[in-house]
């Protein structure tokens, strides 16, 4: 009989998940992770202008071949991402990405694949570009976080970005960029200070700063 119950449960808990998703236009949409990415998104909207504190690994396989810390600020569509070798900045439309070993700052536009290293917008605008799908919940320690997926809906070098975030509080703690044919980037969240106070000249690449730098527009 307990096994006949335990059944039972897991076959309405899984007709429950499955009933919130549906078929739109031959595509099926997950609709509790939408929900959740739309409340993660709200979150960021409350916090923003917000600073975020991360650690970045990149791996190749299940090698890793580097390891940064760094801090993102974020202002909407406008951000600052800083690490010991490297620094985008980018004003809304153009992106600077400065290596700082070779001197060298390679200018572009802002498009939907490089726009994911804004963390914050890129889950603002998720809706526009990828597919939700909820993977499971997951204990880690104390805290109950929701993993899910993001599939892109079109053609892209990323293959999908996967998602963790605090149940109770709805911020992001956790994402990984896997790249087709290329490397997995992981960053995890440490701290964030929300409310910010930024300026127009924080997101633009600081020339006075950095007067040798060779800029290489690609725009």
């Amino acid at each position: 009989m307990k096994r006949i119950c335990s059944t039972l449960v897991l076959l309405l808990s899984a007709l429950t998940v499955f009933a919130q998703r549906e078929l739109v236009d031959g595509v099926v949409v997950d609709k509790t992770a939408q929900k959740i990415v739309d409340a993660i998104a709200r979150k960021i909207n409350a916090d923003n202008p917000l600073k975020i504190s991360f650690s970045m690994s990149v791996m190749d396989g299940n090698r890793q071949v580097n390891h940064q810390e760094g801090t993102l600020l974020s202002d909407g569509a406008k951000f600052h991402l800083s690490t010991k070798d490297y620094e985008d900045f980018c004003d809304g439309n153009n992106l600077w990405h400065f290596v700082k070993v070779n001197n060298e700052v390679e200018l572009s536009l802002l498009d939907k694949e490089n726009n994911v290293f804004n963390l914050a917008q890129m889950i603002k605008t998720y809706a526009k570009d990828y597919r939700p799908k909820l993977i499971r919940e997951e204990k880690r320690g104390n805290t109950v976080m929701n993993i899910i997926d993001l599939i892109p809906k079109g053609k892209s070098s990323i293959a999908k970005i996967r998602i963790a975030s605090n149940k109770s509080t709805d911020r992001l703690g956790e994402m990984t960029i896997y790249i087709r044919e290329g490397n997995t980037y992981i960053y995890k969240i440490s701290r964030y200070n929300i409310h910010q106070n930024t300026r127009p000249t924080d997101f633009v690449f600081p020339k006075e700063k950095y007067p040798s730098a060779e800029i290489i527009d690609l725009r």
